[in-house]
């Protein structure tokens, strides 16, 4: 058994953890109607670790973690499939909670914080798309460009730009101070590297990043630009 993070645009990922919800409430209440896959797939506010067992999901946990007060504490909403109960699944589950809500904790202490977006299909309820922004250090005048993410099926309609660009909105109202946005790119990433020449980034700086394959001695080297977008 595996347990990761939760990504909203895995279609795959967020379809078995409604199929999960579906089993847990047939089984659990009965007499309760089956919970809509379309409200179920709107569900991307909270947080949510899935535990698998090879490309099934058997278990979820979703939580609230409070942002500026009663720092330790956590909201979760858990469950595990029942065919799979009395096997500590549930307390594996918990217990990666509770790291998650420690570091979270130790991060929000040290002034840590992120802005996120995310783009949802109308549709079928499915985020399609999301960007996140972080700031990583005492320094408020900069943010660091984290992941953006654009599910395949819906790449090709700007996506990519238009969920970076509200969220730097976003994070602009919230954060007053806000000068810089750094990001780093791999060289042949030519999409991404568009979509934020776009956004008014700059490069500033080239970087080489090697990999050693173990035990093989080969070494493999990728190039990364870092680039800066200057926030009036």
């Amino acid at each position: 058994m595996t347990i990761r993070q939760l990504d909203p645009a895995d279609a795959v990922a967020m379809g078995q953890w409604y199929e999960l919800v579906v089993a847990v409430t047939q089984y659990d209440v009965p007499d309760f109607p089956t919970p809509s896959r379309r409200a179920h797939l709107a569900r991307f506010e909270d947080p949510t670790l899935l535990a698998w067992d090879g490309d099934r999901v058997i278990g979820a946990a979703s939580y609230q973690l409070p942002q500026t007060e009663n720092l330790r504490l956590m909201y979760l909403d858990l469950v595990v499939h029942p065919q799979y109960r009395r096997r500590g699944i549930g307390t594996e589950l918990l217990e990666a909670a509770a790291r998650v809500r420690r570091q979270e904790a130790d991060e929000l202490g040290r002034g840590y914080r992120s802005y996120s977006t995310a783009a949802r299909h109308d549709a079928t309820g499915q985020i399609v798309a999301r960007t996140k922004l972080s700031f990583e250090s005492d320094d408020d005048t900069h943010a660091r460009q984290r992941i953006t993410i654009v599910e395949p099926a819906h790449r090709g309609r700007r996506l990519g730009l238009l969920v970076k660009s509200a969220n730097h909105t976003y994070t602009q109202a919230n954060e007053p101070a806000l000068r810089f946005v750094d990001a780093w790119n791999a060289e042949d990433n030519t999409h991404m590297r568009a979509v934020n020449a776009v956004l008014g980034f700059e490069p500033v700086d080239g970087w080489a990043v090697f990999q050693l394959p173990v035990p093989a001695a080969s070494v493999d080297c990728q190039r990364l630009v870092s680039a800066r977008l200057y926030r009036p």
